[in-house]
Protein backbone atom coordinates (compact mmCIF):
# COMPACT_ATOMS: atom_id res chain seq x y z
CA UNK A 1 0.00 0.00 0.00
CA UNK A 2 2.98 2.28 0.56
CA UNK A 3 3.99 1.81 -3.09
CA UNK A 4 0.48 2.93 -4.10
CA UNK A 5 0.68 5.99 -1.79
CA UNK A 6 -2.50 4.81 -0.10
CA UNK A 7 -4.15 6.85 2.64
CA UNK A 8 -4.47 5.03 5.96
CA UNK A 9 -7.53 6.02 8.00
CA UNK A 10 -6.44 6.22 11.62
CA UNK A 11 -9.88 7.15 13.01
CA UNK A 12 -11.95 4.45 11.27
CA UNK A 13 -14.36 3.14 13.94
CA UNK A 14 -16.72 0.19 13.56
CA UNK A 15 -20.46 0.71 14.13
CA UNK A 16 -21.53 -2.79 15.15
CA UNK A 17 -20.34 -5.98 16.80
CA UNK A 18 -19.60 -8.31 13.91
CA UNK A 19 -19.44 -8.68 10.17
CA UNK A 20 -23.14 -8.29 9.41
CA UNK A 21 -23.70 -4.91 11.04
CA UNK A 22 -20.47 -3.38 9.71
CA UNK A 23 -20.61 -4.72 6.17
CA UNK A 24 -24.25 -3.76 5.75
CA UNK A 25 -23.48 -0.25 7.05
CA UNK A 26 -20.95 0.04 4.22
CA UNK A 27 -23.13 -1.58 1.55
CA UNK A 28 -26.43 0.11 2.43
CA UNK A 29 -25.55 3.10 4.61
CA UNK A 30 -28.16 1.83 7.09
CA UNK A 31 -28.37 0.04 10.39
CA UNK A 32 -29.28 -3.64 10.29
CA UNK A 33 -32.58 -4.01 12.10
CA UNK A 34 -31.76 -7.53 13.29
CA UNK A 35 -27.95 -7.95 13.19
CA UNK A 36 -28.15 -11.15 15.23
CA UNK A 37 -30.61 -13.15 13.17
CA UNK A 38 -30.80 -13.94 9.44
CA UNK A 39 -32.30 -13.09 7.04
CA UNK A 40 -30.83 -9.67 7.78
CA UNK A 41 -33.04 -6.65 7.17
CA UNK A 42 -32.61 -2.94 6.69
CA UNK A 43 -35.29 -0.31 6.33
CA UNK A 44 -37.23 -0.17 3.07
CA UNK A 45 -35.59 3.05 1.88
CA UNK A 46 -32.10 1.48 1.97
CA UNK A 47 -30.47 0.30 -1.24
CA UNK A 48 -27.37 -1.80 -1.66
CA UNK A 49 -24.30 0.00 -2.94
CA UNK A 50 -24.12 -1.61 -6.34
CA UNK A 51 -27.51 -0.24 -7.35
CA UNK A 52 -25.88 3.20 -7.56
CA UNK A 53 -23.18 1.74 -9.80
CA UNK A 54 -25.55 -0.30 -11.93
CA UNK A 55 -27.66 2.82 -12.51
CA UNK A 56 -24.56 4.67 -13.73
CA UNK A 57 -23.67 1.98 -16.27
CA UNK A 58 -21.01 0.13 -14.26
CA UNK A 59 -20.66 -3.63 -14.39
CA UNK A 60 -20.68 -5.03 -10.85
CA UNK A 61 -19.00 -8.15 -9.53
CA UNK A 62 -19.37 -9.91 -6.16
CA UNK A 63 -16.58 -12.26 -5.09
CA UNK A 64 -16.66 -13.74 -1.59
CA UNK A 65 -14.98 -16.73 0.05
CA UNK A 66 -18.11 -17.64 2.00
CA UNK A 67 -21.49 -18.21 0.42
CA UNK A 68 -23.10 -17.51 3.82
CA UNK A 69 -23.16 -13.75 3.44
CA UNK A 70 -24.88 -13.80 0.06
CA UNK A 71 -27.53 -16.18 1.36
CA UNK A 72 -27.96 -14.41 4.67
CA UNK A 73 -27.44 -10.70 4.04
CA UNK A 74 -29.65 -9.87 1.13
CA UNK A 75 -32.64 -12.22 0.65
CA UNK A 76 -35.20 -10.00 2.35
CA UNK A 77 -34.00 -6.96 0.36
CA UNK A 78 -33.92 -8.81 -2.95
CA UNK A 79 -37.46 -10.11 -2.44
CA UNK A 80 -38.73 -6.55 -2.07
CA UNK A 81 -36.69 -5.08 -4.92
CA UNK A 82 -35.43 -7.76 -7.34
CA UNK A 83 -32.65 -6.84 -9.70
CA UNK A 84 -30.48 -4.87 -7.28
CA UNK A 85 -27.72 -7.48 -7.09
CA UNK A 86 -24.44 -7.58 -8.97
CA UNK A 87 -24.17 -8.55 -12.63
CA UNK A 88 -21.68 -11.31 -11.80
CA UNK A 89 -21.78 -13.30 -8.57
CA UNK A 90 -19.48 -16.14 -7.55
CA UNK A 91 -21.39 -17.04 -4.39
CA UNK A 92 -23.32 -19.80 -6.16
CA UNK A 93 -19.98 -21.29 -7.18
CA UNK A 94 -18.74 -21.06 -3.59
CA UNK A 95 -21.91 -22.66 -2.30
CA UNK A 96 -21.41 -25.52 -4.71
CA UNK A 97 -17.85 -26.04 -3.53
CA UNK A 98 -19.07 -26.21 0.07
CA UNK A 99 -21.43 -29.04 -0.90
CA UNK A 100 -18.67 -31.21 -2.36
CA UNK A 101 -18.00 -34.38 -0.39
CA UNK A 102 -15.48 -33.68 2.36
CA UNK A 103 -13.18 -36.39 1.01
CA UNK A 104 -12.72 -34.25 -2.10
CA UNK A 105 -11.83 -31.14 -0.14
CA UNK A 106 -8.79 -30.14 1.85
CA UNK A 107 -10.15 -28.49 4.99
CA UNK A 108 -6.90 -26.72 5.75
CA UNK A 109 -8.11 -24.32 8.40
CA UNK A 110 -10.04 -24.73 11.61
CA UNK A 111 -12.92 -22.63 10.34
CA UNK A 112 -13.90 -23.33 6.74
CA UNK A 113 -11.88 -24.67 3.86
CA UNK A 114 -8.60 -23.38 2.54
CA UNK A 115 -8.07 -25.17 -0.75
CA UNK A 116 -9.75 -26.21 -3.99
CA UNK A 117 -8.02 -29.50 -4.72
CA UNK A 118 -4.36 -28.39 -4.61
CA UNK A 119 -4.93 -24.64 -4.93
CA UNK A 120 -5.26 -22.22 -2.05
CA UNK A 121 -8.64 -20.50 -2.29
CA UNK A 122 -7.08 -17.04 -2.19
CA UNK A 123 -4.79 -17.88 -5.10
CA UNK A 124 -7.87 -18.81 -7.12
CA UNK A 125 -9.61 -15.58 -6.18
CA UNK A 126 -6.47 -13.55 -6.88
CA UNK A 127 -6.54 -14.85 -10.45
CA UNK A 128 -10.21 -13.86 -10.76
CA UNK A 129 -9.52 -10.33 -9.47
CA UNK A 130 -6.81 -9.82 -12.08
CA UNK A 131 -8.93 -11.27 -14.89
CA UNK A 132 -11.88 -9.02 -14.01
CA UNK A 133 -9.55 -6.02 -14.08
CA UNK A 134 -8.24 -7.06 -17.51
CA UNK A 135 -11.72 -7.52 -18.97
CA UNK A 136 -12.88 -4.11 -17.71
CA UNK A 137 -9.62 -2.25 -18.19
CA UNK A 138 -11.35 0.40 -20.32
CA UNK A 139 -14.87 0.08 -18.88
CA UNK A 140 -16.37 1.24 -15.55
CA UNK A 141 -16.78 -1.57 -13.05
CA UNK A 142 -17.18 -2.21 -9.32
CA UNK A 143 -15.56 -5.35 -7.95
CA UNK A 144 -16.63 -6.13 -4.37
CA UNK A 145 -14.24 -8.74 -2.95
CA UNK A 146 -14.57 -10.03 0.60
CA UNK A 147 -12.32 -12.55 2.34
CA UNK A 148 -13.73 -13.68 5.68
CA UNK A 149 -12.96 -17.35 6.20
CA UNK A 150 -9.19 -17.63 6.36
CA UNK A 151 -8.55 -15.72 9.57
CA UNK A 152 -11.99 -15.79 11.17
CA UNK A 153 -11.43 -18.41 13.86
CA UNK A 154 -7.62 -18.38 13.99
CA UNK A 155 -6.17 -14.88 13.71
CA UNK A 156 -2.68 -16.17 12.88
CA UNK A 157 -4.09 -17.74 9.70
CA UNK A 158 -4.18 -14.25 8.20
CA UNK A 159 -0.50 -14.75 7.40
CA UNK A 160 -1.61 -17.03 4.56
CA UNK A 161 -3.35 -14.05 2.98
CA UNK A 162 -0.25 -11.86 2.71
CA UNK A 163 1.36 -13.42 -0.35
CA UNK A 164 -1.79 -13.73 -2.55
CA UNK A 165 -2.80 -10.14 -1.77
CA UNK A 166 0.71 -8.83 -2.39
CA UNK A 167 0.98 -10.69 -5.70
CA UNK A 168 -2.44 -9.45 -6.79
CA UNK A 169 -1.53 -5.81 -6.07
CA UNK A 170 1.83 -6.22 -7.79
CA UNK A 171 0.33 -7.74 -10.94
CA UNK A 172 -2.41 -5.10 -11.13
CA UNK A 173 0.19 -2.39 -10.75
CA UNK A 174 2.61 -3.87 -13.29
CA UNK A 175 -0.20 -4.25 -15.83
CA UNK A 176 -1.22 -0.64 -15.16
CA UNK A 177 -4.70 -1.80 -14.22
CA UNK A 178 -4.89 0.60 -11.27
CA UNK A 179 -4.26 3.74 -13.33
CA UNK A 180 -7.95 4.65 -13.40
CA UNK A 181 -9.11 2.69 -10.34
CA UNK A 182 -9.73 3.69 -6.73
CA UNK A 183 -8.74 0.79 -4.47
CA UNK A 184 -10.20 0.25 -0.98
CA UNK A 185 -8.59 -2.29 1.37
CA UNK A 186 -10.50 -2.67 4.61
CA UNK A 187 -11.75 -4.93 7.37
CA UNK A 188 -15.16 -5.06 9.02
CA UNK A 189 -13.89 -5.17 12.61
CA UNK A 190 -10.78 -5.97 14.62
CA UNK A 191 -9.90 -9.24 16.40
CA UNK A 192 -12.82 -10.71 18.30
CA UNK A 193 -11.18 -13.31 20.54
CA UNK A 194 -7.86 -14.24 22.05
CA UNK A 195 -5.44 -13.01 24.71
CA UNK A 196 -4.54 -9.98 22.59
CA UNK A 197 -7.88 -8.39 23.47
CA UNK A 198 -6.73 -8.13 27.09
CA UNK A 199 -4.09 -5.59 26.09
CA UNK A 200 -4.73 -1.86 25.63
CA UNK A 201 -3.77 -2.15 21.96
CA UNK A 202 -6.06 -5.14 21.46
CA UNK A 203 -9.02 -3.39 23.10
CA UNK A 204 -8.56 -0.43 20.76
CA UNK A 205 -7.88 -2.50 17.64
CA UNK A 206 -11.10 -4.47 18.21
CA UNK A 207 -12.99 -1.22 17.60
CA UNK A 208 -10.85 0.17 14.76
CA UNK A 209 -10.63 -1.97 11.63
CA UNK A 210 -8.15 -1.40 8.84
CA UNK A 211 -8.96 1.05 6.05
CA UNK A 212 -6.59 2.05 3.24
CA UNK A 213 -7.65 3.95 0.12
CA UNK A 214 -5.36 4.30 -2.92
CA UNK A 215 -6.17 6.90 -5.58
CA UNK A 216 -4.65 7.01 -9.06
CA UNK A 217 -2.64 10.10 -9.98
CA UNK A 218 -5.28 11.07 -12.52
CA UNK A 219 -7.92 11.38 -9.76
CA UNK A 220 -5.68 13.59 -7.64
CA UNK A 221 -5.10 15.92 -10.60
CA UNK A 222 -8.70 16.12 -11.73
CA UNK A 223 -10.37 16.28 -8.30
CA UNK A 224 -7.86 18.05 -6.01
CA UNK A 225 -10.37 19.26 -3.43
CA UNK A 226 -11.93 15.80 -3.11
CA UNK A 227 -8.52 14.20 -2.55
CA UNK A 228 -7.47 16.95 -0.14
CA UNK A 229 -10.55 16.31 1.98
CA UNK A 230 -9.96 12.56 1.95
CA UNK A 231 -6.41 13.12 3.16
CA UNK A 232 -7.68 15.45 5.88
CA UNK A 233 -10.34 12.96 6.97
CA UNK A 234 -7.83 10.11 7.23
CA UNK A 235 -6.90 11.59 10.63
CA UNK A 236 -10.50 12.16 11.78
CA UNK A 237 -13.30 10.00 13.13
CA UNK A 238 -14.97 7.99 10.35
CA UNK A 239 -17.26 4.98 9.98
CA UNK A 240 -18.67 2.44 7.54
CA UNK A 241 -21.64 4.79 7.09
CA UNK A 242 -19.21 7.42 5.78
CA UNK A 243 -17.60 4.85 3.54
CA UNK A 244 -20.98 4.10 1.96
CA UNK A 245 -21.59 7.77 1.13
CA UNK A 246 -18.06 8.03 -0.27
CA UNK A 247 -18.52 4.99 -2.50
CA UNK A 248 -21.85 6.34 -3.75
CA UNK A 249 -20.03 9.54 -4.76
CA UNK A 250 -17.50 7.52 -6.77
CA UNK A 251 -20.31 6.08 -8.89
CA UNK A 252 -20.89 9.60 -10.25
CA UNK A 253 -17.75 11.71 -10.34
CA UNK A 254 -19.66 14.87 -11.17
CA UNK A 255 -20.42 14.89 -7.44
CA UNK A 256 -16.76 15.35 -6.46
CA UNK A 257 -15.64 18.17 -8.77
CA UNK A 258 -14.34 21.26 -7.00
CA UNK A 259 -17.47 23.20 -7.95
CA UNK A 260 -19.86 20.45 -6.86
CA UNK A 261 -18.17 20.02 -3.48
CA UNK A 262 -18.39 23.77 -2.78
CA UNK A 263 -22.18 23.54 -3.00
CA UNK A 264 -22.68 20.37 -0.98
CA UNK A 265 -23.58 19.77 2.66
CA UNK A 266 -22.41 16.72 4.68
CA UNK A 267 -26.06 15.83 5.41
CA UNK A 268 -27.74 15.76 2.02
CA UNK A 269 -30.28 12.97 2.27
CA UNK A 270 -33.06 12.01 4.63
CA UNK A 271 -32.14 9.14 6.98
CA UNK A 272 -28.43 9.67 6.24
CA UNK A 273 -26.20 8.16 8.97
CA UNK A 274 -22.83 9.11 7.53
CA UNK A 275 -21.22 11.73 5.36
CA UNK A 276 -19.05 11.51 2.29
CA UNK A 277 -15.35 11.58 3.08
CA UNK A 278 -14.92 13.83 0.06
CA UNK A 279 -16.34 16.53 2.35
CA UNK A 280 -14.48 17.70 5.49
CA UNK A 281 -15.38 15.80 8.66
CA UNK A 282 -15.92 18.25 11.56
CA UNK A 283 -13.07 18.42 14.06
CA UNK A 284 -15.56 18.22 16.92
CA UNK A 285 -17.25 15.07 15.65
CA UNK A 286 -18.15 12.57 18.36
CA UNK A 287 -19.26 8.95 18.40
CA UNK A 288 -22.79 10.17 19.05
CA UNK A 289 -22.88 12.51 16.03
CA UNK A 290 -21.20 9.81 13.91
CA UNK A 291 -23.88 7.25 14.90
CA UNK A 292 -21.38 4.96 16.62
CA UNK A 293 -22.98 3.07 19.54
CA UNK A 294 -21.25 3.88 22.82
CA UNK A 295 -20.08 0.29 23.38
CA UNK A 296 -18.05 0.45 20.15
CA UNK A 297 -16.70 3.98 20.57
CA UNK A 298 -12.92 4.19 20.47
CA UNK A 299 -13.07 7.52 22.32
CA UNK A 300 -13.45 5.73 25.66
CA UNK A 301 -10.36 5.55 27.82
CA UNK A 302 -9.92 2.36 29.84
CA UNK A 303 -8.51 2.13 33.34
CA UNK A 304 -7.82 -1.34 34.64
CA UNK A 305 -9.55 -2.43 37.84
CA UNK A 306 -7.15 -4.13 40.22
CA UNK A 307 -8.26 -7.51 41.58
CA UNK A 308 -11.46 -7.62 39.47
CA UNK A 309 -12.55 -10.95 40.96
CA UNK A 310 -13.04 -9.29 44.36
CA UNK A 311 -14.28 -5.92 43.10
CA UNK A 312 -17.91 -5.44 44.16
CA UNK A 313 -18.97 -3.52 41.03
CA UNK A 314 -17.27 -6.03 38.73
CA UNK A 315 -19.03 -8.86 40.53
CA UNK A 316 -22.38 -7.10 40.22
CA UNK A 317 -21.86 -6.37 36.51
CA UNK A 318 -20.78 -9.94 35.69
CA UNK A 319 -23.64 -11.46 37.69
CA UNK A 320 -26.12 -9.18 35.94
CA UNK A 321 -24.71 -10.21 32.54
CA UNK A 322 -25.11 -13.91 33.44
CA UNK A 323 -28.75 -13.31 34.36
CA UNK A 324 -29.20 -11.66 30.96
CA UNK A 325 -27.51 -14.59 29.18
CA UNK A 326 -29.77 -17.11 30.88
CA UNK A 327 -32.85 -15.10 29.98
CA UNK A 328 -31.79 -15.42 26.33
CA UNK A 329 -30.72 -19.07 26.55
CA UNK A 330 -33.95 -20.27 28.12
CA UNK A 331 -35.69 -19.60 24.80
CA UNK A 332 -33.70 -22.55 23.43
CA UNK A 333 -34.42 -25.68 25.49
CA UNK A 334 -31.49 -27.61 23.98
CA UNK A 335 -29.03 -25.16 25.59
CA UNK A 336 -27.76 -25.56 29.14
CA UNK A 337 -28.02 -22.57 31.52
CA UNK A 338 -24.71 -20.91 32.45
CA UNK A 339 -23.22 -19.82 35.74
CA UNK A 340 -20.47 -17.34 36.53
CA UNK A 341 -17.07 -19.00 36.85
CA UNK A 342 -14.38 -16.29 36.91
CA UNK A 343 -14.00 -12.56 36.35
CA UNK A 344 -10.94 -12.25 34.16
CA UNK A 345 -10.68 -8.49 33.69
CA UNK A 346 -12.53 -5.24 34.36
CA UNK A 347 -11.98 -1.71 33.08
CA UNK A 348 -13.62 1.54 34.05
CA UNK A 349 -14.55 3.60 31.00
CA UNK A 350 -14.24 7.35 30.60
CA UNK A 351 -13.79 9.85 27.79
CA UNK A 352 -10.35 10.24 26.24
CA UNK A 353 -11.07 13.91 25.74
CA UNK A 354 -13.14 14.91 28.77
CA UNK A 355 -13.21 14.17 32.46
CA UNK A 356 -15.37 11.06 33.01
CA UNK A 357 -18.71 11.60 34.68
CA UNK A 358 -18.54 11.06 38.41
CA UNK A 359 -21.10 8.95 40.20
CA UNK A 360 -21.36 8.19 43.88
CA UNK A 361 -18.95 5.30 43.46
CA UNK A 362 -16.70 7.17 41.05
CA UNK A 363 -17.50 4.75 38.22
CA UNK A 364 -20.14 5.27 35.52
CA UNK A 365 -19.43 2.47 33.02
CA UNK A 366 -17.64 -0.82 33.56
CA UNK A 367 -16.34 -3.22 30.91
CA UNK A 368 -16.05 -6.75 32.30
CA UNK A 369 -14.59 -9.92 30.80
CA UNK A 370 -15.78 -13.10 32.51
CA UNK A 371 -16.06 -16.86 31.99
CA UNK A 372 -18.96 -19.22 32.61
CA UNK A 373 -19.41 -22.90 33.06
CA UNK A 374 -20.07 -25.28 31.54
CA UNK A 375 -17.71 -24.98 28.54
CA UNK A 376 -15.46 -22.16 29.86
CA UNK A 377 -17.22 -19.70 27.58
CA UNK A 378 -15.68 -16.21 27.73
CA UNK A 379 -17.76 -13.06 27.37
CA UNK A 380 -17.27 -9.31 27.47
CA UNK A 381 -19.94 -6.82 28.44
CA UNK A 382 -20.22 -3.08 29.06
CA UNK A 383 -22.52 -2.20 31.93
CA UNK A 384 -23.87 1.17 33.01
CA UNK A 385 -23.85 1.15 36.81
CA UNK A 386 -26.08 4.13 37.58
CA UNK A 387 -28.84 4.88 38.27
CA UNK A 388 -29.33 1.13 37.91
CA UNK A 389 -27.51 -1.71 36.16
CA UNK A 390 -28.01 -1.70 32.41
CA UNK A 391 -26.23 -3.63 29.67
CA UNK A 392 -24.93 -1.35 26.92
CA UNK A 393 -25.20 -3.11 23.57
CA UNK A 394 -24.65 -6.88 23.45
CA UNK A 395 -22.91 -9.45 25.60
CA UNK A 396 -20.06 -10.48 23.29
CA UNK A 397 -18.57 -13.97 23.06
CA UNK A 398 -14.78 -13.58 22.95
CA UNK A 399 -13.54 -17.15 22.55
CA UNK A 400 -14.22 -19.81 19.95
CA UNK A 401 -17.50 -21.71 20.33
CA UNK A 402 -17.30 -23.97 17.28
CA UNK A 403 -18.99 -27.32 17.93
CA UNK A 404 -20.62 -26.26 21.22
CA UNK A 405 -23.93 -25.04 19.78
CA UNK A 406 -24.54 -27.28 16.77
CA UNK A 407 -27.87 -28.38 18.23
CA UNK A 408 -29.40 -25.04 17.22
CA UNK A 409 -27.58 -24.60 13.93
CA UNK A 410 -30.79 -24.99 11.93
CA UNK A 411 -33.08 -23.03 14.21
CA UNK A 412 -34.52 -19.86 12.80
CA UNK A 413 -33.42 -16.61 14.49
CA UNK A 414 -30.73 -18.37 16.53
CA UNK A 415 -27.51 -16.66 15.45
CA UNK A 416 -26.99 -14.76 18.71
CA UNK A 417 -27.99 -17.81 20.77
CA UNK A 418 -25.26 -19.85 19.09
CA UNK A 419 -22.62 -17.64 20.71
CA UNK A 420 -24.05 -18.38 24.16
CA UNK A 421 -25.26 -21.96 23.88
CA UNK A 422 -23.70 -25.17 25.13
CA UNK A 423 -25.87 -27.99 23.88
CA UNK A 424 -27.01 -30.29 26.66
CA UNK A 425 -25.32 -33.68 26.52
CA UNK A 426 -22.01 -32.39 25.12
Amino acid sequence: MDDLSALEFFGFNKVGSGTIANVMAMLSGCKVLNPLDPPYKVEDHCELLWKSYNDQGFRSVHLEDSAFNERGLYPSIRKKRPGIGTHYNLSDFMDGVRRIDKDEMNNSFEDGFGCFDNQFVMDVFADVIVEVAKVYADKPYLNYVWFGKTGHAVMSNTKYMDDPIYRTMRVLSELQLLENTVLFVLADHGPWHGAYLATDAGALERLMPTLFVAFPKSFKRKYPHAFRNMKLNSKRLSTQYDLHETLVDLSDLTRVTNEALSKRSPEERQHQLGQSLFLPVPLDRTCDTANIPSEYCMCWSRSSVSNPSTNIEAQQAAAYAVIHLNSEIKLFPLCAPVALKTIEMANTLGSRFEEPKNSQSGTEFLEVTFTTFPADAEFQVTVSLHPKLKIIGQVLRTNVYKGQSDCISTWENATYAKTMCLCTGI
